[in-house]
């Protein structure tokens, strides 16, 4: 999967390159100190990919 997203200070986030089976994916911005993707596979939503403030992935 080839993922670049970009979150500047207003709060814009872009994603670009994201290689998605047509799924629908939310991002959860709850937590500050954490990026996660959700995925909606038909059952609720799911974690598919995150790192948090120090790099490392969730």
């Amino acid at each position: 999967m080839c993922t670049s997203f970009i979150h500047r200070k207003s709060n814009t986030i872009i994603g670009m390159n994201f290689d998605n089976n047509g799924m629908d994916y939310s991002i959860s911005t709850n937590d500050p100190d954490c990026f996660l993707v959700l995925v909606n596979g038909g059952r609720g939503k799911y974690p598919s990919f995150g790192v948090n403030k120090y790099g490392f992935q969730l």
